[in-house]
């Protein structure tokens, strides 16, 4: 009996492994670091970039190729060399090793530790902080990427921003020494800019938020979803079926959540829906001009990595307590596997009423009660908290939700009260506590959208809606939908158009519905925002996916991030404008949909110093995908 459960064991874990959509375990990421480590091409003073799942090839069939691979980025401290490496889960054989030169990967723990020693070690700023009456402990160093395009200089540049400690030591951001930035060459081991003007004074401290509920406590009744939640969601590896739908997460080192190879159930029928699903890249502008923040742009996926950066999940905080979690493992820069208990959460929501329908006649109600499928991750970039929920509906439906909290990236001044005259630094953003400032900033996030509708043929359309010329609408009351065909990469860019009803669409062109239709998919865009940025902003290069919302490519394996693969540092020219640059054709095609969501933020002091959570979505919804509406077979 012993021997069964093993061999079963054994044959069961083969199987995971061996599928293609697999989270690496921490034996593992432990078994190819080692691997790549004894590989003569591995250079001695290797720093581990980032190890984590990678993607397999997409076959010309739309499906991937069955092996899982963990993909490692890896950088040489003494040749400044950067190499990519990718190895098979199941025995860490390295399959490929690649160089790539004159570029910046994304900035590691240890990077900002080695800033930090060295920026403690510079007596300048030492000097500055005994100045200030402090001691060097208490101050809280934080890094940032260099935020300025300096891809001709084969150096690593970091950025470290100094901050007090709270008296408690459980909050740092609230108090900002302005004016003292020190920019450092990692590979030179020194300050090379040194800023140190002091501006304003440092805030007093904003206290434990945590704690502030005991002056006035509010009750909260305890609240619990009781539910045999393995029933309902059942989750086997890296796969989740719930309600017809079938699909795959992984956690990526850099991009995070990824949805892999979704279908759904139709009658009996699996039918592709698509093929992977993430977030592209991330950019956070700030608006305010002075030396200490015109730089200041995040990439927080192509710079910082927000898959590297996930925070563990607690049910009854972070998810409600029927939910179910994921782990993952990826890597720290010394090649030791790190493990993120509870990285990915799972759960079912309540969603209302799913269809209804009361007959004033008979009184014959007829209603069904909807759920979702939550499947979440949070990730800490200094201050702020990002949540990522792909939300899946009965109906077809997938709903792509961030939410925002955490700490707004606050700026000493010397102001304690609101002008309205808008002659002080406040005019670039607001007055959120005594000396504090939350300067103006915008949040955009591009998601790479690689539809398969019924298959890899697709093609793509943009809709509007319109009111015909009054020789064509005799009452005035018409409303015309027009459905333009995108034919070609060159064309396919557009804007979020609250006007005309804005949307566009996915449609297969080897398939048709019983109307004769295409089956399709459409992305519905929720609120969004333009960059407030003048022409001859180099932001403009660096994060060309910014001048619309909305691109269509050909599907290619590398053309991964609408920012390109390595943004730190860059001074642009890659990404998806590189990649529409070839004007390639569409119609019947394997196509990817790149769309900017995007967030324009001016601070409330009600956001101090804690925020409340901001939600922005949008939806890929079915169009001519079903025949009937598929929420029929819903058991009353």
């Amino acid at each position: 009996m012993q021997k069964a459960i093993i061999a079963l064991f054994f044959v069961v874990g083969y199987v995971c492994t061996a599928m293609p959509y697999h989270q690496p375990t921490k034996k593992e990421v432990a078994r190819a670091v080692d691997v790549v480590r004894a590989d003569g091409r591995c250079p001695a003073g290797v720093q581990f970039i980032s190890v984590g799942p990678a993607d397999p090839l997409k076959r010309a069939a739309g499906e991937a190729d069955g092996t899982a691979l963990i993909g490692l980025v890896l950088r040489d401290r003494k040749s400044r060399h950067v190499y990519e490496v990718f190895a098979e889960a199941e025995s860490g054989r390295v399959t490929e090793w690649r160089r790539v030169d004159d570029v910046q990967p994304m900035l590691t723990f240890d990077d900002f530790d080695s800033a930090s020693v060295i920026v403690r070690a510079h007596e300048g700023w030492r000097r500055s902080i005994e100045r200030r009456g402090l001691s060097t402990d208490d101050v809280v160093l934080d890094g940032w990427a260099s935020g300025i395009p300096s891809s001709s200089n084969p150096q690593r540049i970091v950025r470290v921003l100094t901050y007090q400690r709270s008296a408690k030591n459980n909050l740092y951001y609230d108090r900002p020494i302005e004016g003292l930035v020190c920019t450092v060459n990692l590979d030179a081991h020194r300050v090379i800019e040194f800023h140190d003007k002091p501006v304003a004074p440092v805030p007093q401290s904003s206290g434990d938020f945590g704690e502030v509920y005991k002056e006035h406590p509010l009750y909260q009744a305890p609240f619990s979803i009781k539910q045999n939640a393995k029933k309902a969601v059942k989750i086997r590896g890296s796969e989740i079926k719930w309600m017809g739908w079938r699909f795959n997460v992984l956690l990526h080192a850099r991009d995070g959540l990824v949805v892999h190879n979704a279908r759904f159930d139709d009658r009996g029928v699996q039918r592709k829906v698509l093929h992977r699903l993430g977030l592209s890249e991330m950019v956070v502008p700030y608006g305010d001009t002075s030396v200490y923040w015109y730089w200041r742009a995040a990439f927080d996926v192509g710079e910082y990595g927000v898959g590297n950066l996930t925070s563990p999940l607690k049910p009854g905080l972070d998810l409600p307590t029927n939910a179910q979690t994921i782990p993952a493992v990826f890597a720290g820069p010394m090649g030791d596997p790190l493990e993120i208990p509870n990285a990915i959460g799972v759960y079912e929501r309540d969603a209302g009423i799913m269809w209804k329908h009361a007959d004033p006649f008979t009184g014959d109600n007829r209603v069904r009660r909807a759920r979702e499928l939550v499947v979440m991750s949070i990730t800490t970039v200094g201050n702020y908290d990002y949540s990522l929920s792909y939300v899946f509906s009965m109906d077809g439906t997938i709903t792509v939700e961030v939410g925002l909290t955490g700490i707004l990236l606050p700026k000493g001044t010397v102001d304690t009260v609101v002008r309205y005259s808008g002659e002080s630094g406040q005019k670039y953003g607001a007055l959120v506590a005594k000396n504090v400032l939350a300067p103006n900033h915008q949040h955009f996030f591009n998601f790479r959208v690689d539809l398969d509708v019924d298959g890899q043929n697709n093609t793509v359309s943009e809709m509007e809606m319109w009111s015909p010329p009054r020789e064509e609408n005799r009452y005035g009351n018409a409303i015309v939908m027009d459905d333009y065909e995108w034919l070609y990469e060159g064309e396919s860019r557009s804007d979020v158009n609250m006007k005309s009803a804005r949307t566009w669409k996915i449609s297969s062109t080897t398939t048709t519905n019983a109307l004769g239709g295409r089956p399709s998919y459409m992305l519905v865009p929720g609120a969004n925002a333009t960059p407030f940025l003048i022409p001859e902003h180099f932001l403009w290069k660096r994060a060309s996916f910014l001048k619309h919302h909305v691109w269509v490519t050909r599907f290619h394996d590398n053309e991964m991030y609408a920012a390109g693969a390595y943004p730190n540092q860059s001074s642009g020219g890659d990404g998806v404008e590189h990649y529409a640059s070839n004007n390639e054709s569409l119609r019947g095609k394997d196509v990817v949909l790149w769309y900017t969501l995007g967030i324009t933020h001016h601070p409330r002091p009600e956001e101090w110093p804690v925020m409340n959570t901001h939600h922005a979505s949008f939806k890929l919804v079915p169009t001519g995908f079903f025949d009937v509406n598929p929420a029929l077979y819903l058991k009353p």
